[in-house]
């Protein structure tokens, strides 16, 4: 993690210091005071476009940044990503790997060969979290920084969605998903986003947007061309996550009703969280009400009743 430090970069959490005692090392980080970007998409996503558009481009400016010292994060998440100050920073590099010069450039990195017990398979890049590995980690393949991309991809649609793109109910069925590319996006998802994340998620390592071209292909995709980046101030981030959470107690509180019941508490703890909002922040809550109704609904029907409901709660 020193390394990171020269010359540094506001994306990428800054190691200040470690101590020790008898037992324990102690890595002492700079102070994140918005916590976890996870936080604000644990619900629906991010819902502001604009901001998430934010959110992406400092990731992949971090991301350029760890690459640049020839590690491999092998763990990108919304969990692992910080907020300060509006900026987003990068976290916990404890899966990442350092690679030598050599596979770097050729992207693949061919691990030496190493003495491993008879009859025993060394997992040695079977690593991350399930719902965001690679399907060549899966199989306990590497393809060095590439590997990064698949998980930005999947980052990507974590922080539009809400959700793991490939999550399914236990581990096994997660990486079924991913080795199928099981992908699903909302039906109101912008285009331009599904095709971003299409491109990073491909099974090829080397056909992944970015593995030729560099960072700079993915900032230039069309997604980042439309000019509606909001800007990132504290105060947005409050009362998303502030919002966010009176949504998700409503929801809980609710466990026992129907789905249709259900959404209704929901919009009504909305309805409630407007009266005290600006114009921003209610269209940011509108725009809330089209994603959580994908996740409650299962059928076409309560899909038109919950449009329903919707109308007469928030557009009177």
């Amino acid at each position: 993690m020193l390394m990171l430090n020269e010359p540094g970069c506001d994306n990428v959490i800054r190691l200040i210091g470690t101590f020790k005692n008898d037992k324990c090392v102690y890595l002492l980080y700079e102070f994140a005071e918005g916590g976890e970007l996870w936080e604000q998409t644990s619900f629906c996503g991010i819902v502001d476009m604009g901001y998430a558009q934010g959110c992406m481009l400092q990731v992949i400016e971090g991301l350029e940044y760890i690459h640049s010292k020839n590690l491999v994060h092998r763990d990108l998440k919304c969990e692992n990503l910080l907020v300060k100050d509006g900026i987003i920073k990068i976290a916990d590099l404890g899966s990442s790997l350092l690679i030598h010069q050599a596979e770097a450039e050729s992207h693949i990195a061919a691990a030496p060969p190493q003495q491993v017990p008879y009859n025993r398979k060394e997992f040695k890049h079977f690593v991350g979290t399930p719902a965001f590995m690679p399907p060549e980690a899966i199989e306990n393949r590497d393809s060095g920084k590439l590997r990064d991309l698949w998980s930005l991809g999947c980052l990507f649609y974590q922080l539009l969605v809400g959700r793991p793109c490939f999550y399914a109910s236990t581990d096994y069925w997660t990486f079924s998903r991913i080795k199928g590319r099981e992908l699903e996006f909302p039906p109101d998802m912008d285009p331009l986003a599904m095709d971003l994340i299409s491109n990073l998620l491909q099974i090829d390592p080397e056909r992944r947007l970015g593995a030729s071209g560099g960072f700079d292909k993915i900032r230039n995709h069309e997604f980042f061309k439309i000019a509606i980046q909001t800007q990132i101030t504290n105060a947005f981030v409050k009362n998303v996550k502030r919002s966010c959470t009176r949504i998700g107690m409503a929801i809980l509180k609710s466990e026992n009703k129907t789905p249709s019941e259900k959404f209704a508490c929901m919009l009504q703890e909305i309805k409630d969280e407007t009266l005290t909002t600006s114009r921003d922040e209610l269209r940011v809550l509108k725009t809330l009400i089209k994603k959580m109704s994908w996740f409650q609904s299962t059928t076409e029907e309560q899909l038109a009743k919950e449009a329903k409901l919707t109308q007469e709660l928030l557009y009177e």
